[in-house]
């Protein structure tokens, strides 16, 4: 009889360990899903051997690793940039994606002040000085060298366009990425400078700021068009594969610039003019903010 319910409750006890192990390892944390952490470059990386991504194009690479994601440049690195002693709101980032020019957002600081539900309030370096950080989204597809007579951005006319080469360089390959300063245009947009000034955090409204989703997370539209066999293959519920996803969000809205080997801003080329296209209404602009898991699910909270 006593060695009955030894073994009885042997059992029982192998059995409560093994649920909690099994538990522990399917949720490490609130944000941590089966295994997964560390930086984004890890979690990229980890999702891509899971898929069976071994072999991927040059561009490929980048649009996963670093498409969509922000780069810092600070202090002496914008003396090369010729912007010290700039108004913020005169200036516009562009690209040349895909025979097309693109508008990148970006914003000029000096401090940020971080709350505990995730918002971000930046403040703001209305003159851009050595002191200041500029943080802009890189553009989801690796972008070309521009056609600057090629049907320029309205917004740009009238401004001098600088040409600047931005090397980014992991253990994989190096990327050139072509930036364009375009400063100074006929149309002055004041509202430029503190139009990104803040950020949501994923636990207030489950959105992000127009500064977030105004070019796409690669990664993360890949993670959700295959959450089916990410699910079945991580043995994850529909709450943990969005926790995971929360989490990678997050990680991926950290700059890129801890995570590879070096950044090297090269000398800009001698600027060129953008002429003035003449008179017409002013620019208006609206914005839309998206939820970061499903990128179809779209909500107002802004207007011109």
């Amino acid at each position: 009889m006593f060695r009955s319910r030894l073994n009885t409750l042997l059992l029982l006890l192998l059995i409560s360990t093994h649920v909690i192990i099994q538990s522990f390892s399917l949720v490490c944390s609130d944000e941590v899903v089966s295994g997964f952490s560390g930086s984004a470059h890890q979690l990229v990386e980890e999702i891509l051997s899971v898929l069976g991504f071994s072999d991927l194009s040059f561009d490929l690479r980048y649009s996963y690793y670093y498409g969509g994601r922000p780069l810092l440049i600070c202090g002496g690195e914008l003396k090369k940039l010729g912007i010290l002693g700039l108004d913020s709101s005169d200036l516009v980032v562009g690209v040349f994606v895909n025979n097309s020019w693109r508008e990148l957002p970006y914003r000029v600081f000096i401090d940020k002040i971080e709350a505990s539900n995730g918002y971000t309030q930046y403040v703001i370096s209305p003159i851009i000085t050595e002191s200041s950080c500029l943080e802009l989204i890189l553009p989801s597809e690796i972008p070309e060298v521009g056609n600057l007579t090629h049907e320029i951005l309205p917004q740009v006319r009238g401004s001098k366009a600088v040409e600047v080469l931005v090397v980014i360089t992991d253990e994989v390959a190096k990327y050139v990425i072509p930036l364009y300063f375009f400063i100074n245009p006929t149309i002055k947009d004041r509202e430029r400078s503190v139009r990104y000034d803040y950020d949501y955090g994923l636990l207030t409204m489950d959105v992000l700021s127009p500064y977030r989703t105004h070019e796409k997370l690669r990664i993360v539209e890949l993670v959700n068009e295959e959450k089916s066999y990410l699910q079945e293959k991580l043995h994850l519920t529909d709450t943990d594969f969005n926790k995971f996803t929360s989490h990678l969000i997050k990680e991926l809205q950290k700059p890129i610039n801890s995570e590879v080997r070096s950044i090297e801003i090269l000398e800009p080329r001698p600027p060129g003019e953008i002429p003035d296209g003449g008179g017409g209404p002013p620019l208006t602009w609206n914005y839309v903010e998206r939820t970061p898991v499903l990128f179809n699910n779209l909500v107002w909270v802004g207007g011109e």
